[in-house]
């Protein structure tokens, strides 16, 4: 009877489809890693969740397109100490075509710019795609811009101005004459 019941359930373990999927990197051995963010950074949705949209375009166009307007492509907006999983370096952003004008519509940063006058192809924004890791939308794929993530890394300070004192430099006095 043991035997019986063993087999039953090696074969009910075989007969169940198991699907998995990895995140592949252009990093050896990346990781998720710790980021001290000091002003906030938008993490933007992959193009790629759109697509569903574009058949719905395809089979009614004013339908489609009604429902791609009201999708947003703001994933969320981190700020603080965040965990991210970089999954590539700086790119240029590639969009799908008319999934495109979601973005321009949220940021004008992703219109594309000509690059001079003999040049005819058009610049867009330097994108660095990342994995959300450790909190509420747990391994999300999305990409931030390269300038917003570069400049969330370090504090705001005015141009001319020291940083503000703090313990255990205590606020200088002035000799009063």
């Amino acid at each position: 009877m043991k035997i019986l019941l063993f087999l039953v359930f090696i074969l009910g373990c075989l007969s169940q489809k198991v699907f998995s999927a990895q995140v592949l990197s252009e990093f050896e051995n990346s990781k998720c890693e710790e980021f001290k963010l000091f002003r906030d950074l938008k993490v933007y949705k992959d193009p790629s969740l759109f697509i569903g949209n574009l058949g719905e375009m395809y089979n009614d166009p004013k339908q489609g397109w009604d429902g791609l307007m009201k999708e947003t492509p703001i994933l969320t907006t981190l700020q603080g100490t965040v965990y991210l999983m970089k999954l590539g370096g700086a790119s240029e952003f590639r969009n799908f075509g008319i999934i495109s004008k979601l973005y321009e519509l949220a940021d004008s940063r992703f219109v594309a710019k000509k690059s001079g006058k003999k040049s005819k192809t058009p610049v867009r924004p330097l994108v660095i795609p990342v994995k959300l890791c450790g909190f509420g939308y747990e391994d999300s794929l999305g990409f931030v811009l390269f300038t917003d993530f570069e400049k969330a890394l370090f504090p705001e300070r005015e141009e001319g101005a020291l940083p503000p004192s703090i313990y255990p430099n205590p606020v200088p006095s002035l000799r009063k004459d």
